[in-house]
């Protein structure tokens, strides 16, 4: 009972603790120094109101023509409480030297975080002058070159709106969004706006170009891109400077579908039509040359064998004239390397295989030290194949020893297996059956550690076929 009396007179008194605590604690709390209150929440003398935004407005411009001060913030947080250009009008407010300041700072800015402050501030006068297309434009400049591609080219296509009265102007602004959407990766809204254009001017073979490339960068191909490069190779006059370009992007795109006697007319089409204007030393003569090669070899391969011969040597013929245009003398490069091997499987295919053994070894000779990556995996396959073209020649001492080489330097690959079962089989041919073994026990080894990857570089079929071959030379080893 006298706790609960205690308690109930010390809740009276709380009251008039803390009051008398305040009082004591005011003369330090008064003498605190305070932090500034923000600029937005500064208050007028007079009234007691928030600070007029135009007034903000026309401080910082004051700080701007004195040089006394940073006018950003002001200026950002004036333009935030204006809530459109009628407030301007009405307080009698120009906003042509803002808008030219702020202009030329968006123009030559470079500082990441200034370029943020100055794309917000470009926001707000967006939308505080929602009709003029020009800020739409200075701001999609900024954004543009600070990254931020999607908006950017969204604000140019509103600029293009805007600029109803000026049809160049609206031009530039679809094509700075365009450009802005491909810089971004964006190639499907590219490809739109870059329909536009072509639309808005038949004669703007350019715009058309773009729009077939960005489909194709896209990954529309089937039907759009490859329609739209057609489309503009139909229109063009012969001499255009992106024409080759159009049929070789046809060419591709077509061979990657797989439809490799549509793909050889459009590489045709580069290689013979002397007519179309190209030049047989530009690049794109070059590549549509060794594509076309590639299109007649696929092209062989699902022939009847009656049929497969004359193809495979039309293929030969076309990697031979690439090998001897650009692979005259030197070092190879890819696409010669790529040439080059395709000449000797074909060489190789046709019996011919002192003749691909010489063009094997002239490779393997010319090719630059390392193996650069765009070329390793072609190199490794040459040197294989010399190891295959020694025995078929019935060299198996050399056959051996190419093979041993060739796994020595490929001991990390899941196509060592076929080194190790070449070689293996060059030593049951020279009767040293326990030589053979040990191969195949190394060979066993790798085909079961590697099977997974075996069988993808097979196309799902290198179990079957190195498992075959293996079992087959074990046979034979007993």
């Amino acid at each position: 009972m006298r706790l609960g009396g205690l308690m109930r007179a010390a809740a009276g008194l709380w009251p008039l603790l803390l009051g008398a605590a305040a009082l004591a604690s005011l003369p330090f709390i008064l003498a605190y120094p305070r932090r500034p209150a923000p600029v937005g929440a500064v208050r007028a003398a007079a009234g007691g109101r928030p600070q007029d935004p135009v007034e903000l407005l026309r401080q910082g411009l004051r700080l701007l023509e004195s040089g006394d001060g940073d006018p950003l913030p002001p200026i950002r947080m004036g333009l935030a409480g204006v809530r459109g250009s009628d407030d301007l009008i009405r307080a009698g407010f120009d906003p042509a030297p803002l808008h030219a300041w702020i202009r030329r700072r968006m123009e030559r800015e470079t500082d990441p975080a200034v370029m943020a402050a100055l794309a917000e501030l470009g926001r707000q006068m967006c939308r505080v002058f929602p009709g003029d297309p020009s800020c739409q434009a200075d701001l999609a400049r900024l954004l543009r070159r600070a990254g931020l591609y999607w908006e950017a080219g969204g604000r140019f296509v509103s600029a293009a709106e805007g600029f109803r009265g000026d049809a160049a102007a609206a031009r530039r602004a679809l094509r700075d969004a365009a450009d802005s959407y491909a810089a971004g990766g964006f190639f499907a809204q590219a490809a739109d706006v870059f329909e536009r254009l072509s639309r808005q001017d038949s004669a703007d073979a350019e715009a058309l170009y773009r729009r077939a490339e960005s489909l194709m960068l896209a990954g529309l191909w089937d039907p759009d891109a490859l329609a739209a490069f057609g489309e503009y190779a139909a229109r063009v006059k012969p001499g255009d400077p992106l024409l080759p370009r159009a049929l070789l992007a046809r060419g591709v795109m077509l061979s990657e579908l797989g439809r490799h006697a549509e793909a050889l007319r459009e590489f045709e089409r580069i290689v013979r039509e002397r007519g179309l204007g190209i030049d047989p030393r530009s690049e794109e003569w070059a590549e549509a040359l060794l594509r076309r090669g590639r299109a007649l070899n696929e092209i062989a391969r699902d022939l009847p064998e009656p049929e497969r011969p004359p193809v495979l040597r039309e293929a030969r013929q076309a990697f031979q004239e690439y090998l001897d245009r650009y692979a005259a003398a030197g070092t190879v490069g890819a696409g010669a390397l790529e040439a080059g091997a395709s000449v000797v499987r074909i060489r190789s295919d046709e019996g011919e295989w002192n003749a691909a053994l010489e063009r094997l070894d002239d490779l393997l000779a010319r090719l630059p030290a390392g193996d650069p990556p765009d070329m390793r995996e072609a190199a490794m396959e040459l040197r294989f194949l010399r190891g295959e073209l020694l025995s078929l020649l019935g060299r198996h001492e050399e056959a051996a020893a190419a093979f041993d080489a060739a796994c020595r330097r490929h001991s990390t690959e899941p196509e060592r297996l076929r080194g190790l079962l070449g070689r293996a089989r060059a030593m049951l041919r020279l009767g040293r059956t326990e030589e053979a073994r040990v191969d195949l026990e190394r060979a066993r080894a790798v085909y079961e550690s590697e099977r997974g990857r075996l069988d993808r570089l097979m196309a799902g079929r290198g179990v079957e076929l190195w498992g075959g071959e293996l079992d087959a030379l074990a046979m034979e080893a007993r």
